[in-house]
């Protein structure tokens, strides 16, 4: 069974969508866990460092939000907006604001559009 567009969030997309056919689940899955263990061994033999690893430049080359502009809500329910410039190696998003550089450990980020 594959996911349809009426199914989807606004968002969302599946691989029926992308690729116009149903999709065999178990190939995918199997290439997903070989990666995962690649980069799981990878890791470890780095003693868990993200940067010697490897893992961490991975990571920026796909992150979408570093760089775009972002409202991040925070856990006490007041927002920052500005421009996420980072994940620093403790997996806390940067943010810069007109009023100053902020390291975030939570929160409910939300891309914007550029004005």
């Amino acid at each position: 069974m594959s996911t349809r567009a009426d199914e989807l969030p606004g968002t969302g997309t599946s691989l029926v969508e992308v690729t116009g056919r149903a999709v065999d689940r178990a190939p995918v899955l199997l290439a997903y866990l070989r990666a995962l263990e690649t980069r799981y061994r990878r890791w470890v033999e780095h003693a868990g460092d993200p940067v010697s690893s490897g893992l961490a430049a991975d990571y920026l080359s796909w992150c979408s939000t570093v760089g775009a502009d972002v409202v991040v809500t925070l856990p006490d329910g007041s927002s920052l907006e500005g421009v996420a410039e980072a994940v620093d190696w403790d997996g806390r998003l940067v943010v810069r604001t007109p009023e100053g550089r902020y390291e975030l450990a939570a929160g409910d980020v939300r891309h914007v559009r550029r004005r």
